[in-house]
């Protein structure tokens, strides 16, 4: 093909027919910038496939993560509900004139129970080590980045906060009126009457499970919802 144009050049010259020259050449330039142009938009093809194949991958894998996120989160949701339970009762009976019974124990024991949130943080990582920009939709993008950076950080510093208070406060006040503190076998009240009477660890007591009903009904089903409307949101966009 080359040696043809070369061959119509060279006869144009010869032949000194300038004007045909020159409108030759301008051809010849643009067909040689078509060239360039159909290069650059096939190269731009390829970049964005590429891009498009790196931000399923990059989704999918977040996907993933949230999903073990959402067991988590729901099978805390269901152990913090029998903890409030628990709770409710025994101090339902403390406030009561009701005898002690056995039931009770195993309620006592579970009081002190707290769960622990362990999020997969490892996909979210890479995503912003890669780049953030790497998913095109604002809103999706934005909504990963709230998830992780603000539901996340706050369901960790309330849950840190009840285990603090379980730790600190609620157990060793618990000495005073229980055998022993105890998660599996069943707790003894020492002396009923002075556990009724101490309106300190009863107030301590009250605040212990309205705290845990603050980490369940204000962190942990808010999280789930932002868990669940962040896969919904992935998945939508893995469909396109």
């Amino acid at each position: 093909m080359l040696k043809f144009f070369r061959r119509i050049r060279k006869k144009l010259l010869s032949d000194n027919k300038l004007s045909k020259y020159l409108i030759y050449a301008i051809g010849e330039i643009v067909l040689v910038v078509i060239g360039i142009l159909i290069a650059l938009q096939i190269n731009n093809w390829n970049e964005n496939t590429k891009l498009k194949a790196l931000e399923k991958d990059l989704l999918k894998e977040v996907h993933n993560s949230l999903l073990k996120d959402l067991i988590d989160v729901n099978t805390n949701i269901r152990a913090q509900q029998k903890t409030i339970d628990s709770q409710e009762i025994v101090i339902d009976w403390i406030e009561s004139d009701e005898d002690f019974n056995d039931t009770l124990s195993s309620h006592i024991s579970r009081v002190y129970l707290n769960t622990y949130f362990a999020a997969y943080q490892g996909p979210y990582e890479t995503l912003k080590q890669i780049g953030m920009r790497n998913i095109r939709n604002d809103s999706l993008r934005n909504q990963i980045s709230k998830l992780y950076n603000i539901t996340y950080p706050y369901y960790y510093l309330v849950d840190e906060f009840y285990a603090r208070m379980i730790e600190e406060q609620f157990i060793p006040h618990s000495f005073e009126h229980f055998s022993e503190v105890d998660w599996i076998r069943p707790i003894k009240v020492t002396n009923i009457s002075k556990l009724r009477g101490d309106h300190e660890f009863i107030s301590l007591f009250k605040t212990t499970r309205n705290t845990a009903q603050a980490l369940t009904y204000v962190v942990m089903l808010p999280t789930k919802e932002e868990i669940e409307l962040t896969l919904r949101m992935i998945e939508e966009e893995l469909k396109e």
